[in-house]
């Protein structure tokens, strides 16, 4: 059996090799995809991150005065309980600024609620 032979083995860019460094190029290039997606796939189901969940666990209304037809001032007191049901992952609340809304409305300043993990 004889070997085949483009015909452009003397030339500097002969189409075989450029298309076998394009091909082990190729190759390469999905490896490091593969090997990626493959990392991405440990780390996910090792972790598996979900989002945490809020409760409004209680809340108290104290000095709700109407003045006039349109003015109304109050104080909210507010206890929230957050669940991470993400027993290898922890949160940390750098800055957490909490402010209340009612029917699209902001009604009340943003507050800024201390650090915490």
């Amino acid at each position: 059996m004889s070997k085949k032979d483009c015909g452009n083995h003397d030339t500097f860019w002969c189409s075989c090799k450029i298309k076998k460094k394009y091909k082990k190029i190729l190759i390469g290039l999905a490896i490091l995809i593969v090997l990626v997606l493959l990392a991405i796939l440990i780390v996910w189901l090792a972790l598996r991150p979900t989002k945490p969940q809020y409760y409004l666990q209680d809340m108290i209304v104290y000095n709700l005065n109407l003045t006039g037809p349109t003015y109304i001032s109050t104080t909210i007191q507010v206890t929230l309980k957050s669940h991470n049901p993400n027993d290898h992952i922890g949160i940390y609340y750098d800055k957490l600024d909490v402010y209340a809304i009612y029917k699209g409305q902001q009604i009340t300043i943003p507050t800024e609620l201390p650090t915490q993990y």
